[in-house]
């Protein structure tokens, strides 16, 4: 093996815990959610904080936060169970 294949198969080979029926399997999909949300929140951060008195601060908010996280917390379920490993 050799180019790209032997990269990603040596740096991005499923991590697997003692037990894989318990604590399952880390894959590069979830890597690939987990670095979607890193970046979307890098990305968004300035429009959401503001510094004041030396200090950030969030801005006010227009959508109540309940309704956002909800929302949230769904996509992100929803993302992650995607590459859930099949039993």
């Amino acid at each position: 093996m050799s180019g790209p294949s032997k990269l990603f198969s040596s740096h991005f080979r499923p991590l697997v815990g003692h037990d894989a029926g318990v604590l399952g399997v880390l894959t590069l999909g979830t890597f690939l959610t987990f670095a979607q949300f890193a970046y979307v929140a890098i990305l968004n951060l300035p429009s959401q904080v503001t510094i004041a008195d030396g200090y950030p601060r969030l801005k006010p908010r227009v959508v109540p936060i309940r309704r956002w996280m909800v929302q949230v917390v769904l996509f992100l379920g929803v993302s992650l169970s995607e590459w859930a490993p099949e039993t």
